[in-house]
């Protein structure tokens, strides 16, 4: 096999990480603009609520099967207290259905007509986010003043796979009940000059020799950045809906008080509970595929012809040449 990599691409590829490096270095803005504020973590009884989900899919002749999870799980005084944790769902998502599926979870979730485009490849994952929203939806409804709403992602995904309509109406209902909604990332596209706003901020903060937790509002996106423990060099995004009557630092210190256990610090253990609940192994995913498969026999269809439906040459492709 000829294989010869083009070094043009590489010293290209090389150069734009020095660049970046430099930034890093020469960053004559920090001090001024970003503005690191120190906090202590608060102890509490409110319940905080962890939501998550999780899919797992493989591509068959022109359509894709997909396993789709989410769950909550109830947390107080650093105890979990509830879990609800929903019936993997199953669904075969082609080019010619996938609209009208998505519509369907849509339309069952937010009540109206979803807008704008959606990619076949995006379908499963946007089915994902819905129920995730339906759960929030669910625990606004049940949860009071001053309980936490937490969960894995961004507000942004929020708006984008159900409408601002929707999204706008749940924050109200939550602001007025006097619950906070939180959407930790663990990862963000947030860039300046191409680099990433956590190695900005930690950057400035090694420069400072700031030894405390802190938050930063992040004017240009509205949004927080948060390191919830000293000794733990993590920074997550933070999107906040937030009560009239609770600040920003007070809800970062609610939250932060879930950052102290021993397997998950500077992370709130919650969203790690939740996420190891619903996440879909292989094992699982290989169950609901061969459930199927038991359903289709009994419905006269033979294995073989499954098999065919679920045979990609491309893959097969990949197979031959692995083996040479």
């Amino acid at each position: 096999m000829h294989f010869v990599i083009d070094q043009t691409s590489i010293r290209r590829a090389a150069e734009f990480m020095e660049t970046v490096r430099s930034q890093l270095r020469s960053d004559s803005e920090l001090e001024d603009t970003y503005n690191l504020m120190p906090f202590k973590a608060r102890n509490h009884s409110n319940v905080l609520a962890a939501i998550d989900g999780s899919h797992h899919s493989v591509k068959g002749k022109s359509f894709v099967f997909s396993a789709i999870n989410s769950g909550f799980q109830l947390f107080q005084e650093d105890k979990l207290v509830h879990s609800e944790i929903s019936r993997t769902k199953v669904e075969i998502l082609t080019k010619d259905n996938y609209k009208k599926r998505h519509n369907e979870y849509y339309k069952n979730v937010t009540g109206q007509k979803p807008q704008g485009h959606l990619d076949f490849d995006k379908a499963t994952e946007r089915i994902r986010t819905l129920l995730e929203w339906d759960k929030v939806k669910y625990l606004i409804s049940y949860l009071g003043k001053g309980d936490i709403i937490l969960f894995d992602g961004s507000m942004i995904s929020g708006v984008i796979s159900t409408n601002k309509h929707f999204f706008d109406d749940l924050c109200e209902q939550a602001r007025d009940k006097g619950i906070i909604l939180a959407g930790l990332s663990k990862d963000t596209s947030l860039l300046k000059n191409n680099v990433p706003i956590p190695m900005i901020l930690a950057s400035h903060m090694k420069k400072q020799s700031i030894k405390s937790n802190w938050y930063h509002y992040y004017e240009a996106e509205k949004t927080y950045f948060v390191k919830f423990r000293k000794h733990i060099d993590l920074i997550f995004r933070l999107d906040l809906v937030l009560p009239d009557d609770i600040s920003p630092e007070t809800a970062i210190k609610l939250i932060a008080s879930y950052c102290y256990n021993e397997g998950n610090q500077g992370y709130p253990y919650p969203l790690q509970w939740i996420h190891d609940e619903v996440r879909i192994s292989e094992q699982q995913f290989l169950s609901c595929l061969e459930e199927f498969k038991v359903e289709c026999r009994k419905r006269g269809i033979s294995r073989a012809f499954i098999d065919e439906l679920f045979t990609i040459y491309h893959d097969q492709l990949d197979v031959m040449s692995f083996g040479r």
